[in-house]
C-alpha cells in the first residue's frame, strides 16, 4: 500500500515467486549471495623495500649544508657577473618590445 513502511522480508521474494515478477528483488537477493572478500591485514615486519633518504634532493629540497660559501666580495662579483651576462639580454628584449609598441601606435593612429 502507498505510504506503509517496507520490511525487509517484503523485498526479499521467496524462492517459489518467479523472478519475472519484480527485477529488482532478484538483484537484490544476487546481491546479498555475493560473499564480500577479506581485508587483508598488513602487518609491518620492518624490512625496507627502498630507501628513501634521497627523495629530498629530488623534490628540489636543498639542504643548508650544501650551500656555496661565498665571502662578501665575491657575492658582489657573482652579481655583476650575473648582470654582465643577462643584462644584453634583457636590453635586446625590452628593445623589442618597444619597437613593436611604435609600429603598432603608428599602424592603429593612421
Amino acid at each position: 500500500m502507498i505510504g506503509e513502511p517496507v520490511n525487509d522480508a517484503d523485498e526479499i521474494p521467496n524462492e517459489g515467486d518467479s523472478p519475472e515478477k519484480d527485477g529488482k528483488s532478484e538483484a537484490k537477493v544476487d546481491a546479498r549471495k555475493v560473499k564480500k572478500k577479506k581485508k587483508v591485514k598488513y602487518i609491518d615486519d620492518g624490512h625496507t623495500v627502498y630507501s628513501m633518504e634521497g627523495l629530498d634532493e629530488a623534490r628540489g629540497i636543498k639542504r643548508r649544508d650544501d650551500s656555496i660559501k661565498l665571502t662578501r666580495k665575491e657575492k658582489w662579483a657573482a652579481i655583476r657577473a650575473a648582470f654582465a651576462r643577462f643584462l644584453p639580454i634583457f636590453l635586446g628584449v625590452v628593445a623589442c618590445f618597444s619597437l613593436t609598441a611604435l609600429l603598432l601606435y603608428f599602424w592603429l593612429r593612421g
